[in-house]
């Protein structure tokens, strides 16, 4: 099915932050180690964080160290200083 993508020429491509969450293999993750070092040896600006102990399902069986880990780099994008009004419709962003 994915016979001939270049995957390593499709990750250099990314232009926008990425994190990368992912579980422990032992315990039913979808990623490996060696999977994440081939996305942090291709994009090496993206934000990758393993979960210690994570299974496949990890974001729901560990919810509060995944919101700190997305609020953690969620805030690292964001510039220094107060968001003027005109940043969105919405107004400022707390």
């Amino acid at each position: 099915m994915f016979a001939g993508f270049d995957l390593a020429g499709a990750l250099r491509q990314i232009q926008c932050p990425l994190l990368l969450l992912y579980g422990d293999w032992v315990h039913g993750a979808a990623v490996r180690d060696e999977d994440a070092a081939f996305v942090r040896d291709n994009l090496p600006s993206a934000a990758i964080v393993k979960i210690p102990g994570g299974s496949h399902m990890f974001f729901q069986e560990q919810q509060a160290q995944v919101l700190e880990r997305v609020e953690t780099f969620v805030a690292s994008l964001r510039p220094p200083g107060p968001l003027r009004a005109a940043a969105s419709p919405a107004g400022p962003i707390p």
